[in-house]
C-alpha cells in the first residue's frame, strides 16, 4: 500500500497539474507569510518538493 502511493504520489509531483497547484499553494503561502509573519508549515514544502 504504502509503495504504491509512493508512485502515485510520483506521478502525481511531476504532472503539469501539481506544477500549477504548487505555484498557487507558494504564492499564496508566501503572501500569507509576508502578511502576518506565519512561518509556513514543512509538511507542505515535503509534499510539494519540486525543483
Amino acid at each position: 500500500m504504502k509503495t504504491r502511493n509512493l508512485q502515485y504520489w510520483e506521478q502525481w509531483r511531476n504532472s503539469k497539474v501539481a506544477k500549477r497547484v504548487y505555484l498557487a499553494t507558494d504564492n499564496m503561502l508566501r503572501n500569507i507569510k509576508n502578511e502576518n509573519k506565519i512561518k509556513v508549515p514543512l509538511g507542505l514544502y515535503r509534499v510539494f518538493n519540486l525543483k
